[in-house]
């Protein structure tokens, strides 16, 4: 069974939209370090 409501909140959490952590992480940190999280959050 999926749960889709957990899927939604991983993807608003750690999307690109408005204050999620990625967004926050790129207005504060710039691309490259955004970048490098991004990349081992997916490992």
């Amino acid at each position: 069974m999926v749960d889709y409501y957990r899927e939604s909140y991983v993807k608003r959490t750690l999307g690109t939209s408005a204050g999620s952590l990625l967004h926050i992480a790129f207005m504060e940190c710039g691309h490259h370090i955004t970048g490098r999280l991004y990349y081992h959050i997916q490992l």
